[in-house]
């Protein structure tokens, strides 16, 4: 419920709920520095973040009996000032740009109701501007930090050293310059990060993504190693037997699996095997590689990887027959061996096992945050102080996507999580005389 003392919404005095957060700044700022505090007229504020976004972007539902549209002169040229915190956790502040309003409609003559869209700032110069250069730095992490603070003019407080990781040094880069192709900043940006290599473990799989924090340049191994930001266990309502799992604000009482595992998918995206063509147009020539994810060194969410060696009527398993191929030019210094078959991998995987939740809004996560899910065996549990966890579907998950839903008396975050391994170990082959292999056979 809303804080009259801080412009917020807290349950009471004295009380707290884990729905509560304290909204301590909501302004619409024009061109002209008109400022208009809209923190007693808004139904429902949402931010959207998302691993696989660049920027974050979000709407505000209005309803204004003060005619602030005509008085703010409202036209694209505007910001809004957000500010709101959960009780004990950290406050999320930050300042975007109007781009678009929508749904707007009339109620008598001085009662409207719109929605206004909003962005950051970096998103429209991106519109707008094109990168149309070659780079000779030794490092692509080093390209991606000249375009988002040369261009983007994205200050270094938003984008500090520390979130832009390092990658490896590129081969030669004098004779054999990077070439971007008139390009949109972030289009750049996200075609280097295709292929961006770290110095830390030599794995690809970059993504440039923003939170509350800033905007970050990161690997997926290093979000992996990453410690674990919160713990959320699953607590069915009314079930005194899991009562005592988690706190309030960590429980789950229902939560739905976008997906466990799909093979079609995982085989035609190269999870498991892959191949790569390259093909030398000046020698006329062509070589083969092949990749299986069982061999890579790469790192995990969990401990194993979600399949095991049970080979088909063919006398092969998953991550020896492919049906993904690439085909790529060879030319000098391209090195797609090193990033384009095992970057294809390590994002198949990631969606192998998707889940969205619906938690009590807490201010401090964001995507890229590593989440450490709980769900019991779905059988008879005896012991509350023992409880067994499923194995396959509790573990480490990857946060990609976050919606942050503050609403008129309570704030949520829907989540979508992802993890690419599980904690059991099905590394086994089944033996000759088993189901499977009579199965296979039939």
């Amino acid at each position: 419920m809303k804080d009259s003392n801080s412009g917020g919404r807290t349950s009471g005095e004295g009380s707290f709920s884990p729905y509560d957060y304290s909204l301590l700044e909501l302004k619409l700022i024009n061109a002209f520095g008109t400022n208009i505090d809209i923190d007693l007229i808004y139904g429902e504020i949402n931010l959207y973040e998302d691993l696989f976004s660049n920027v974050i972007n979000g709407d505000i539902l209005l309803t204004d009996s003060n005619n602030i549209f005509n008085l703010l002169n409202m036209h694209g040229n505007e910001f809004i000032s957000l500010s709101f915190s959960t009780p004990g956790m950290a406050r999320y502040q930050k300042i975007f740009r109007i781009f678009k309003i929508s749904d707007y409609s009339l109620r008598g003559t001085s009662n409207a109701t719109f929605k206004i869209h909003f962005c950051s700032e970096e998103f429209l110069l991106n519109q707008q501007y094109y990168v149309s250069r070659s780079f000779k730095e030794t490092r692509l992490s080093d390209v991606v930090k000249i375009i988002a603070r040369n261009i983007l003019k994205i200050p270094e407080t938003k984008l500090p050293n520390e979130l832009i990781e390092e990658s490896t040094l590129l081969l030669n880069p004098e004779k054999n310059p990077l070439i971007i192709p008139n390009l949109k900043p972030f289009e750049a940006i996200n075609w280097i990060a295709s292929f961006t290599v770290s110095k830390l473990d030599l794995s690809p799989g970059f993504f440039f993504f923003e939170t509350i924090n800033g905007y970050s340049f990161k690997s997926l191994s290093t979000l992996y190693n990453a410690p674990i930001k919160k713990t959320i266990s699953y607590s069915p309502k009314n079930d005194d037997f899991f009562e005592s799992v988690g706190s309030k604000h960590d429980k789950l009482d229902e939560m739905e699996f976008k997906q466990v595992f799909d093979v079609l998918d995982n085989i035609n995206n190269g999870a498991y095997a892959s191949e790569l063509l390259k093909l030398d147009v000046m020698n006329r020539t062509t070589e083969f590689e092949q990749f299986g994810s069982n061999r890579s060194t790469i790192k995990t969410l969990n401990d194993y990887l979600p399949f095991n060696y049970a080979k088909n009527r063919l006398g092969n398993s998953l991550n020896q027959a492919s049906a993904y191929v690439k085909m790529f030019p060879k030319f000098q210094d391209n090195l797609a061996s090193q990033w384009l078959l095992m970057r294809a991998a390590r994002i198949a995987l990631l969606n192998n096992t998707r889940l969205h939740i619906d938690i009590p809004g807490d201010s401090s996560i964001s995507v890229g945050d590593i989440v450490n899910v709980k769900i019991p065996k779905n059988d008879a549990q005896t012991d509350s102080n023992n409880i067994t966890l499923d194995p396959i579907m509790s573990g480490k998950y990857l946060i990609t996507g976050l919606r942050h839903q503050l609403l008129d008396d309570k704030y949520f975050c829907h989540a979508q999580l992802c993890k690419d391994s599980m904690n059991l170990n099905l590394n086994y082959s089944p033996p000759f005389n088993s189901g499977w292999n009579l199965a296979i056979n039939s």
